[in-house]
């Protein structure tokens, strides 16, 4: 599955199917480290208008819930060096997209991940500072 999910997207010159599942399963070791007893919804769409009358509309690639809250995830694939300078670019849309889950589920979302599966790493996006920092 794989392999033909790699070639439909032409990628399977670039990365090794073998890599792509390793990432998946060190990425969902990752998740069972750090979280207990959360329930995972993927490709989790939103709309909601905020304050300013903006529409906010998307897909969040992962969202977690667990006792605490929510942990909104981003998958990212970034290749090139640098990947928290890269990170910050999001800082927009994954707060958009923070006050849209905590708008609709009236829970608050605890923790904003980038995930880059190709680097091998998973970054905390701090909001307040607008900074990035791996873990």
């Amino acid at each position: 599955v794989a392999e033909r999910i790699l070639k439909n997207w032409g990628m399977d010159s670039f990365i090794d199917a073998s890599e792509v599942l390793k990432a998946g399963n060190n990425f969902q070791k990752y998740l069972d480290e750090r979280y207990e007893n959360y329930k995972i919804f993927k490709e989790w769409p939103i709309f909601i208008r905020n304050e300013d009358k903006q529409v906010i509309q998307g897909w969040i690639d992962m969202l977690l819930e667990t006792e605490e809250g929510y942990v909104l995830i981003d998958h990212k694939d970034y290749p090139g060096s640098n990947p928290e300078e890269r990170a910050k670019l999001y800082t927009p849309q994954l707060s958009a997209y923070k006050e849209a889950v905590e708008k609709s589920t009236g829970k608050p979302v605890i923790e904003i991940l980038i995930h880059m599966p190709v680097k091998g790493i998973v970054l905390k996006l701090q909001e307040e500072e607008n900074l990035v920092g791996a873990l």
